[in-house]
């Protein structure tokens, strides 16, 4: 390994990629140290790393798109082939390279060459022929003048003056209008940040990460700043910009309490994004009538108030999107020869139910079945740790919805040498999914009994 460390730039990256990039060097092993985010005065967005006790250096040009690694060469070799799967083929190059191409350009003269004095040399002749052409557009003009009569020349001189005075009274109406808007927008929109801010608690880092990606994939969306750590065990946060023209918000994230601040003029906007995918509402000082967006909806809303009109209090967009799509798509089916391909999406709406159940009381596990233990008679129960935590009802409903989802699920995703767990008519698959169905509303029912709510 050399003392002199390398340097790499790779052109025509973009900075969804370059936060991508940022993420996948994390994981390869990585310890990040700092981040400066870019900001008005400054175009560059900056990263250290540690790898091996060696400095790694990441820079990103939000101006030029432009990545640059610097860093020893074992550190190179693993984090510049993440780099080129990330921009335009053939963009990335060396330092060196960089430098041979100023030599070229050194090499070879320009048209125009300066002189010592600052000033370009010119052909032969050059002033000349500026002199000459100065002297005869000056002619040409008094010319003109002469042939005009006396009368004519003095009525198109009182025009512009005319024309001038009422534009500057126009211009003085405009400012004055200009300027009590400005006053009256000012204001809004200072109250506006002053009063917007959502408290978000109990959502945790796998939602986090979903929204955030979300967020990064909505065009009108753009994070500024990725991320920005305190390393103590308590107070360890993620602050986060999100910018919308030219409205912002903070995203202050607490994963060590599953709580997330949002607070700026588009907090209400952005709350909604994370409140869709786990989490529970806090505290709000946002104002309904100052929403930019409605409320997501499912576009199956309809089709589910038939068999879950208790349920959908409960269950998030994502869910019945899930529920109903592969619902609705069995009805448009015709003339298949295996139908659980349709299954999948509802049971898969089923899981995320039961994930989003058991983060409303603080259950936290990796895969849903990860709650759940199984009794003397080989039935699926919540573990007696949980039980204590939920209570009898909720543990209940948390294993009925988990024994549907495992027993079902599982039979119709998998095969036998003897195809029994083929699925041959659409009648027999929508029997499935409304069955599933039945199965949600009657405990979201018991879950109603009890007052819980979301």
């Amino acid at each position: 390994m050399g003392v002199i460390p390398d340097r790499k730039e790779f052109k025509n990256f973009t900075y969804e990629n370059y936060i991508r990039f940022a993420d996948s060097v994390e994981q390869l092993g990585f310890t990040l140290v700092t981040h400066t985010p870019y900001t008005k005065t400054s175009h560059y967005d900056k990263f250290g790393f540690l790898y091996e006790g060696k400095k790694v250096v990441v820079v990103y040009d939000t101006k030029a798109k432009m990545l640059t690694l610097t860093c020893q060469s074992a550190a190179m070799k693993k984090i510049s082939p993440v780099a080129k799967q990330l921009c335009a083929p053939s963009t990335a190059s060396d330092a060196s390279d960089g430098k041979k191409d100023k030599g070229k350009a050194v090499e070879g003269k320009a048209p125009a060459e300066k002189s010592q004095s600052g000033k370009k040399n010119e052909p032969k002749g050059g002033a000349k022929q500026k002199y000459e052409k100065k002297n005869k557009n000056k002619e040409s003009a008094a010319q003109s003048d002469k042939k005009q009569p006396p009368a004519k020349q003095s009525k198109q001189t009182e025009k512009p003056a005319q024309a001038s005075k009422q534009l500057d009274r126009e211009t003085d109406l405009k400012q004055k209008d200009k300027s009590g808007k400005r006053d009256r927008s000012d204001k809004d929109k200072h109250d506006q940040t002053r009063s917007d801010t959502v408290v978000i608690g109990g959502i945790y880092q796998l939602s986090f990460r979903k929204a955030l990606h979300k967020i990064r994939n909505n065009s009108e969306l753009r994070i500024n700043t990725l991320k920005t750590r305190n390393f103590g065990k308590v107070n360890e946060e993620n602050n986060y910009t999100v910018i919308r023209a030219d409205k912002e918000c903070a995203l202050r994230y607490m994963p060590s309490v599953g709580q997330l601040d949002v607070s700026g003029e588009i907090a209400g906007q952005i709350a909604d994004v994370f409140l869709s995918l786990g989490g529970t509402k806090v505290s709000s000082t946002v104002k309904e009538e100052k929403r930019e967006v409605k409320e997501e909806k499912s576009r199956y809303t309809a089709i589910l108030k038939k068999y879950l009109p208790t349920a959908l209090e409960y269950l998030s967009v994502s869910a019945q999107n899930n529920l109903g799509s592969g619902f609705d798509e069995i009805n448009k089916a015709s003339d298949h020869y295996e139908y659980s391909m349709f299954l999948l999406a509802p049971f898969k709406g089923l899981e995320n139910f039961i994930f989003e159940l058991q983060r409303a009381k603080d259950i936290e596990v990796k895969l849903i079945g990860q709650a759940y233990d199984k009794d003397e008679r080989g039935r699926y129960i919540l573990k007696s740790a949980y039980t204590k935590k939920v209570g009898v009802v909720y543990s209940e409903v948390l294993a009925a919805l988990y024994t549907e989802y495992y027993e079902k699920r599982n039979f119709y995703m998998h095969s036998t040498a003897a195809d029994s767990h083929k699925i041959g008519s659409k009648e027999e698959a929508k029997e499935i999914i409304v069955k599933l169905f039945s199965v949600i509303e009657y405990n979201c029912k018991k879950l109603k009994e009890i007052g819980f709510s979301l």
